[in-house]
């Protein structure tokens, strides 16, 4: 059953009932995605500002105060049943008491074992890898919504060459578990290209196969959110991504004269339905493409709230949702406060909207930047751009 997104103040019932937000993970569970431990902490709060009443357990460089104030200056309510920790030991207390009373933790990467331990999973370890295996595509989404695709061990790896392989195409790394941010992504247009891919796959731990995909030859790619739940899935939106380079995301974008395909919406329901035969309940995020023939391709399925989440559920939230949504994400040195002063007047006429908001200069792990990550409202793609310009220019000027 497909139902309509829900207002934000509803963020809750995009969940099974006695659902909290706990994100607390670890290089542990996510080395695979980020490298710096300071970043695990700034991930908590990817959510903060579209979490309304649900329960959730962030760190507290990542929901300071400065940064709930800020929240509040864009017009949006900080989340009302928010705790924050400031150690994996204090994570664990306050998410003890959680379980207590009988709430389950959705997540976006595995939880540290300690809370884990607790048995309060929405999602089982076990599951949430299977479906984030980019290995197991074919087992959710049917052949001819997919690239053509090889899948070899890490000992057939070793053993591959370039003779018989059509350029171009991506290599990635596959592994049961967190993955994502093109880390594990290649794009190889010839022979050096392929060799370097399988030299860095090679030296790389972690991934359990290579996958060997045909480089799809785009005209526009989207995220698409859903909502699992026990006796319902909610399309939830859409959000066009913008690329550095191939393979290498930087940021989405939300155009209402360019929304995604109908069809693609039609398939990521079937998807949907596949795993929650399986058992999930929750976000999930589907990256797909389509060609110029109008042919539509999945080539990531992320069981999980994506970068693109918030964005979508706060563009929709918001007045005048014609207007076209673009993010912007930028690290900057010193104390949070500091930036985000240079942004009050744009929050204030809610050209700027917060989405991340975090506080490296408290960080306790080792020198770490602030983040400040969120969108601009524009007319028109133009306009949105030059305001993503401003933004970056008075943050980074």
């Amino acid at each position: 059953m497909l139902m309509p997104v829900l207002t934000l103040e509803d963020f809750a019932a995009l969940h099974p009932p006695d659902t909290a937000f706990v994100p607390c993970s670890s290089l542990k569970e996510a080395g695979l995605v980020v490298e710096e431990e300071w970043r695990m902490e700034s991930i908590t709060g990817t959510m903060l500002t579209c979490l309304g009443r649900m329960p959730a357990l962030l760190h507290r460089n990542a929901a300071t105060d400065a940064a709930l104030e800020f929240v509040r200056l864009a017009g949006i309510e900080p989340p009302s049943r928010l705790e924050t920790y400031a150690s994996d030991d204090e994570a664990t207390k306050l998410a003890s008491r959680l379980a207590a009373r009988g709430l389950r933790f959705a997540t976006i990467y595995p939880q540290i074992e300690s809370i884990r331990a607790l048995g309060a999973c929405l999602i089982t370890p076990e599951l949430y890898g299977w479906l984030n295996d980019k290995t197991n595509l074919e087992f959710l989404c049917p052949a001819p919504y997919l690239p053509k695709r090889e899948i070899h061990s890490r000992a057939a790896a070793a053993r591959l060459t370039a003779s018989g392989l059509d350029f171009p195409f991506y290599v990635k790394g596959a592994v049961a578990g967190a993955n994502g941010s093109g880390n594990d992504v290649r794009l190889c247009t010839g022979e050096g290209e392929f060799r370097a891919a399988l030299d860095w796959f090679r030296d790389a731990t972690g991934y359990q196969a290579l996958i060997i995909e045909q480089a799809i030859p785009f005209t526009a790619t989207w995220c698409l959110n859903f909502a699992i739940l026990d006796g319902s899935i909610r399309w939830i939106g859409g959000a066009e991504q913008l690329f550095d380079s191939p393979g290498k995301q930087s940021g989405n974008c939300i155009d209402p004269q360019t929304p995604p395909p109908a069809r693609a919406i039609d398939m990521g329901l079937e998807i949907c339905e596949a795993a929650q035969a399986k058992g999930y309940r929750g976000i999930a995020g589907f990256d797909m493409c389509v060609d110029a023939e109008g042919g539509i391709y999945f080539f990531d399925l992320n069981f999980r709230q994506a970068a693109c989440t918030c964005l979508i559920l706060l563009h929709r939230a918001l007045e005048d949702p014609t207007r076209v949504s673009m993010t912007c994400n930028i690290t900057v040195p010193g104390h949070l406060p500091d930036a985000l002063a240079r942004l009050e007047d744009l929050a204030r006429a809610q050209s700027f909207i917060p989405v991340r908001l975090y506080d490296g200069s408290a960080c306790t792990l080792g020198e770490a930047p602030s983040v400040v990550t969120g969108f601009v409202r524009g007319h028109d793609r133009d306009a949105a751009q030059a305001l993503v310009k401003d933004v970056e220019s008075r943050l980074k000027g």
